[in-house]
């Protein structure tokens, strides 16, 4: 689904639950970017609404909207994940 776009709600701070791990997810070019430090860093790559592929890590992110329609929240599935983790976002990017 490449006509699917980027909220600007995805950017910000974020952090897997039960992870010692935070990252940021940014925007660049139009292109929503998980950045866990300044060298492991990759696009993510639309699935559906809402939902995202990271092939660094090999994990969809599906993301949920607070009643304002901002993304406040999500979860990850990953094949070296037990069960679906949630995401919880600890900080927006203006």
């Amino acid at each position: 689904t490449p006509d699917v776009k980027p909220h600007a709600t995805m950017a910000g701070d974020w952090r897997i639950e039960g992870m010692p791990w935070p990252f940021s997810i940014s925007i660049r070019d139009g292109v929503p970017v998980m950045v866990w430090n300044e060298i492991r860093q990759g696009s993510l790559l639309p699935v559906g609404d809402d939902t995202w592929f990271t092939p660094f890590d090999w994990a969809t992110l599906t993301f949920e909207r607070d009643a304002q329609g901002a993304i406040s929240g999500g979860s990850m599935t990953a094949a070296w994940l037990d069960k679906p983790a949630k995401l919880l976002k600890v900080a927006s990017t203006p």
